[in-house]
C-alpha cells in the first residue's frame, strides 16, 4: 500500500550491503503491512551493494526510497537521517534481515493510535519466541537484556531489531 497522500508509517531499514536481502523483505513487507506507509532505505556507503538492489526493484514498489546517510557511519546517524526524511508520523526502526516481527507490524500502529508514544518487539515475554540464531547470539542477548533490567529499562527485550514511535518523540531518544 502506497498512498502517499494518507502516509502514516515510515519503515526504516538501515542497511550495510544487504543485496540479498532487500527484495524479500520489501516483498514482505508490502504483503503483510495495511497501514499506508513509505521504506526508506537508508545507506551510509555510495559502493553499499544495498543501492544496486534497491534500484532494481523500485519501480515495482513507488514507495520505497533510497537515503544517503550523510551525517556519519553507524545505526545512529542512520536512523537520524532516516527521521529526517521519513514522512509518515509514525517511524518503525527495523533490520532487514529480521523477518519474523512483520506481522506485528500493523498491531504496533494500533497501539500507537491508540496512545501509546512507543512500541518495542519482545522475544522474551508471554506470546514472544526467539527463532534461530546462533547459541552465543542468544546468549548475549539475554544477558544484555538482564543488564537493561536491572539499570531500571521496563523493556523485556531491549534487543530486538523492531521499535516503532511516533515522529514528536524521536528528540526525547537522542
Amino acid at each position: 500500500m502506497s498512498n502517499t497522500d494518507s502516509l502514516e508509517l515510515s519503515i526504516l531499514l538501515p542497511v550495510r550491503n544487504e543485496a540479498i536481502n532487500i527484495p524479500i523483505m520489501v516483498k514482505l513487507l508490502e504483503a503483510v503491512v495495511d497501514t499506508p506507509h513509505e521504506i526508506l532505505i537508508i545507506y551510509d556507503r555510495p559502493d553499499d551493494n544495498s543501492v544496486a538492489a534497491c534500484e532494481a526493484i523500485q519501480k515495482m514498489y513507488p514507495n520505497l526510497r533510497l537515503v544517503f546517510n550523510d551525517l556519519g557511519k553507524g545505526i545512529p546517524n542512520a536512523l537520524r537521517k532516516g527521521v529526517e526524511y521519513a514522512k509518515g508520523n509514525f517511524i518503525l526502526i527495523s533490520c532487514v534481515d529480521e523477518v519474523g516481527p512483520l506481522l506485528a507490524i500493523d498491531d504496533m500502529v494500533k497501539l500507537l493510535r491508540e496512545g501509546c508514544d512507543f512500541v518495542s518487539g519482545t522475544r522474551y515475554a508471554y506470546g514472544g519466541r526467539r527463532l534461530g540464531g546462533s547459541p552465543l547470539g542468544r546468549s548475549l542477548s539475554t544477558l544484555a537484556n538482564l543488564f537493561f533490567s536491572v539499570c531500571g529499562s521496563v523493556l523485556s527485550d531491549a534487543t530486538t531489531g523492531i521499535k516503532i514511535f511516533k515522529r514528536q518523540c524521536f528528540e526525547k531518544f537522542q
